[in-house]
């Protein structure tokens, strides 16, 4: 008999010292297994150059015939800074001229004389060309290499160029590739052709440029 209660005394405290005193014992849950997701499938990527569809052609024929855009194809240049700005703004390049224009000519005449009042004027403050240049090309009129051969009136922070003509052209673009993202080169025709300020007569080219939302910015262009 004593033996038996030994026994069950025994198997008591064992059973105790399991149970931390008599308290049921805690539940461990086994640790969460590692989940590693499989990678998403990546875009595929596009290879370049893209050849532009006749819609991109059409849409680029349309913006580089326009104003503001087609004196950067009647000149060479492998860098913008080194475009020819009387061709880029022989007619304003789109924008009017200020409206205090009759004051700016009363101090050209002044200063330079009445040399070509008889003709159309082009006259752009600092400030336009700035403004354009920073938007067409990420320069500004102290970073181009060659200087605007405008006279210039001080007192208005202006620029006056005379002229006879208008200096349009309208071009044709047959073909042209996305050689990266968003940088475009389009191979273009000037029907009738034009030309240059060098006397060369310019039939057509290659224009590379960059698109920033719906806006063209010129990087190069080889006239020929």
């Amino acid at each position: 008999m004593k033996k038996m209660l030994a026994l069950c005394l025994s198997t008591l405290f064992a059973v105790s010292a399991l149970t931390g005193c008599g308290k049921t014992a805690a539940t461990v849950s086994p640790a969460e297994p590692t989940v590693t997701l499989a990678p998403s499938p990546a875009a595929e990527a596009v290879k370049y150059p893209v050849v532009l569809t006749e819609v991109q052609l059409g849409n680029f024929q349309t913006a580089l015939t326009n104003q503001e855009n087609y004196g950067f194809l009647l000149c060479d240049y492998s860098d913008v800074s080194e475009v020819d700005l009387t061709q880029v703004f022989y007619t304003g390049a789109g924008m009017s001229n200020p409206e205090n224009s009759d004051k700016i000519i009363q101090a050209y005449i002044a200063k330079y004389g009445d040399n070509g009042s008889d003709t159309d004027s082009t006259i752009l403050t600092t400030k336009q060309i700035n403004d354009f240049l920073s938007s067409k090309t990420g320069c500004t009129l102290t970073d181009m290499k060659k200087p605007l051969s405008w006279r210039y009136v001080k007192e208005y922070d202006a620029y006056v160029h005379y002229h006879g003509d208008t200096n349009y052209v309208r071009v044709s673009c047959a073909e042209g590739r996305e050689i990266s993202e968003n940088l475009f080169e389009v191979n273009y025709t000037i029907p009738g052709g034009i030309a240059d300020n060098d006397g060369k007569f310019l039939t057509g080219g290659t224009v590379t440029f960059k698109m920033s939302g719906d806006k063209i910015q010129f990087v190069s262009n080889s006239a020929h």
